[in-house]
C-alpha cells in the first residue's frame, strides 16, 4: 500500500507541473499575438512607407 500513496504522490506531481506547462504554453501565443498586434500601430508610419 506504500508505494501505491507514493505512485499517486509522483501523478499528483506531474499533474501539477504538465498544468502548470500547459497553462505557459497557452499564455505565451496569447502574449505572443498581443505584442505582435500592438507593434503596427505604434510603428504604423514605418508600415505605410513600404
Amino acid at each position: 500500500m506504500e508505494h501505491v500513496f507514493r505512485y499517486r504522490q509522483h501523478v499528483a506531481v506531474a499533474l501539477k507541473l504538465l498544468l502548470c506547462l500547459d497553462l505557459s504554453v497557452r499564455e505565451f501565443p496569447a502574449t505572443a499575438i498581443s505584442t505582435l498586434t500592438h507593434l503596427p500601430r505604434s510603428s504604423s508610419g514605418i508600415q505605410s512607407s513600404e
